[in-house]
């Protein structure tokens, strides 16, 4: 189990002030393949940010600035060494985040000395992170879902591929949840303009109960993709760890992929292994510390 350090005893202090209690929040920013993460390590700390509190956060103008935001929590399970929670930059929470949890595990690796790996609890599943050489994390996957309505799409038949209308052209996409749902679209041209343009409109479509990351994958070879992700919650992200296994799954559960695929993203490469097409995944990439500091809330 992680051991908490003599400084961070605790990562939070409230300060008087003449508007009332203020929280002066301690936090790590750091970032994988240029998506960025406010962490908050609140493992020993029964008190919980607010919504407002964790927008402010979030805010590049008014706050510290990122695409998420993680809190560390105290874990229930007896293996895992914190509960990890997602929140997006404009405060709505999110189910799971693959950047973000490499990222945890730089966290964790720098402050901590920890040499090998963490466990992160996520609901009450578990992931282990695994420190790899110059930077590179590994992390583990749940075996991706397609079920419509575990992804959210409702009481449709299940198929492999979906079909919906948008700026009066036809999409076909393939649904499937890696702890957070995506909507996944295989196109033949430069996955950036595209995700920028139709991904909020596919949002807007409201086609998912609780919305859907949308990405978009053209396939370079068997072995290699390249990837744009318009986020829920958050918008245009240089790279999306989630997001790029979805596509691998989906790319292969329609026989264009092998179980080893090389994910191109803007922000740079995951690597993304299979154990067998609809099984568990493994995603390796970077993760770096950027600063420390603190924020009054």
């Amino acid at each position: 189990m992680v051991q908490k350090l003599p400084f961070q005893q605790p990562l939070y202090t409230y300060q008087k002030s003449l508007m009332g209690d203020k929280l002066n929040q301690e936090f790590v920013k750091l970032e994988g393949l240029g998506n960025d993460f406010v962490l908050i390590d609140h493992r020993y700390s029964e008190d919980d940010l607010t919504d407002t509190q964790i927008k402010k956060i979030g805010e590049r103008r008014v706050g510290i600035g990122c695409d998420q935001i993680l809190i560390l929590k105290a874990p229930t399970k007896d293996k895992a060494d914190f509960l990890y929670c997602v929140f997006n930059s404009d405060g709505s929470k999110s189910e799971h985040c693959g950047n973000g949890l490499r990222c945890a595990g730089a966290y964790f690796k720098k402050f901590h000395n920890i040499k090998d790996s963490v466990i992160a609890q996520i609901g009450m599943s578990t992931h282990e992170i695994k420190f790899l050489k110059n930077d590179l994390f590994s992390v583990d996957f749940d075996a991706p879902v397609f079920d419509p309505k575990k992804v959210g799409l409702g009481n449709i038949e299940l198929s492999d591929k979906y079909i919906t209308d948008i700026n009066n052209e036809s999409f076909e996409f393939g649904a499937v949840s890696l702890g957070n749902p995506h909507a996944v679209v295989n196109v033949d041209i430069p996955v950036g303009e595209i995700s920028r343009v139709i991904g909020p409109r596919f949002q807007e479509k409201g086609l998912f109960k609780n919305g859907v990351n949308v990405g978009f994958f053209r396939i370079v070879n068997r072995s290699t993709i390249e990837l744009s992700v318009w986020e829920r919650g958050v918008g245009y992200t240089s790279a999306c760890g989630t997001g790029a296994c979805a596509a691998v799954a989906v790319g292969q559960k329609w026989g264009l992929l092998d179980l080893k695929v090389e994910v191109i993203q803007e922000g740079g490469v995951l690597d993304v292994v299979a154990d067998k097409t609809g099984g568990r995944f493994k995603m390796i990439g970077p993760a770096n510390y950027v600063f420390t500091g603190s924020i009054e809330i």
